[in-house]
């Protein structure tokens, strides 16, 4: 496709010739794997979390407790982002599962880590750092 026809290309005002951009189309793809144990739950996510893709583990986590495991656990060692998005995604699941009775614990890595260092959330979740828990 000529860069002309291309819907996420930008002219520049010197030569009005068109530059593609990153193409906005090309997502990364999100996905969240949930396996449940003896008493808890694991929801393995990979890719990104944000404004697109948080609905998919908000609803993913909110099914988990509804079966009520004594502890969810949210594997994040395979997310390549986080925004506000996926923070008020994990905020809104801790909350729920305190109300269940259920304890929620994250595994992380270390751009997840930053992120939650940075939004002062280090503190109000449990977090370890590598594999949730063996297959």
């Amino acid at each position: 496709m000529p860069a002309s026809r291309c819907p996420w290309a930008r002219l520049y005002s010197g030569n009005r010739r068109a530059v593609p951009l990153e193409n906005p189309y090309d997502l990364r793809v999100t996905s969240v794997v949930v396996r449940t144990e003896l008493d808890h739950v694991v929801l393995e996510v990979s890719g990104d979390i944000d404004l697109a893709t948080a609905p998919q583990l908000r609803d993913a986590g909110l099914r988990a407790l509804g079966i009520e495991p004594t502890r969810v656990v949210i594997d994040l060692t395979d997310v390549t982002f986080i925004d506000s998005s996926g923070l008020g995604v994990l905020v809104l699941l801790r909350r729920k599962a305190r109300t269940h009775r259920s304890e929620l614990a994250l595994v992380s890595n270390s751009r997840v880590d930053a992120v939650l260092r940075v939004s002062g959330l280090e503190h109000v979740f449990t977090i370890s750092r590598g594999t949730a828990a063996p297959r």
